[in-house]
């Protein structure tokens, strides 16, 4: 008798153990399914959480600055710096943007005039010029947010 008992422990721990793994591969095989339908639905038509909560891709737009090109000296040498700028808006923001086009542009190309040459050779100097535009362009009296400046053209000659 005792060794019907164990045999039946043996094959109900078994079973048990078999049921507990074809579980769990049912429930991967679902979280898999699950996730996969969410990311197709709801990823591809939202963009990046931004500032303001969602946005959508058709809710911004790109308003292109014009080229500034500046000389930056120094005591040893002189560079030229050409730079290229997209301002990234919402498209009911574009028209307001364009009208401030001329004043954006003064205040662009006096803040590269002024740049030194340590500061056009530095390793960040891509990140801060970036950050340091943003800065600007939000507080040079637009009446509307910038959300990003892209740097369309950068280059140091």
């Amino acid at each position: 008798m005792p060794h019907e008992t164990q045999e039946r422990d043996v094959n109900g721990t078994s079973f048990s153990l078999l049921l507990y793994v074809v579980c769990l591969i049912g429930l991967a095989f679902l979280g898999a399914y699950v996730s996969d339908t969410y990311m197709q639905t709801n990823f591809l038509t939202k963009t990046l959480w931004a500032s303001g909560g969602h946005r959508f891709e058709t809710d911004m737009a790109y308003v292109d600055l014009p080229r500034v090109m500046v000389n930056v000296n120094s005591e040893s040498d002189s560079m030229q710096v050409q730079l290229d700028v997209a301002l990234e808006v919402e498209k009911k923001d574009a028209v307001i943007v364009e009208g401030y086009k001329p004043k954006l542009s003064e205040n662009m190309y006096d803040f590269m005039s002024h740049l030194r040459a340590t500061q056009v050779r530095s390793d960040r100097f891509t990140s801060w010029l970036r950050a340091e535009l943003l800065d600007r362009m939000n507080h040079v009296g637009l009446p509307v947010p910038v959300h990003s400046v892209v740097l369309q053209r950068l280059l140091v000659t």
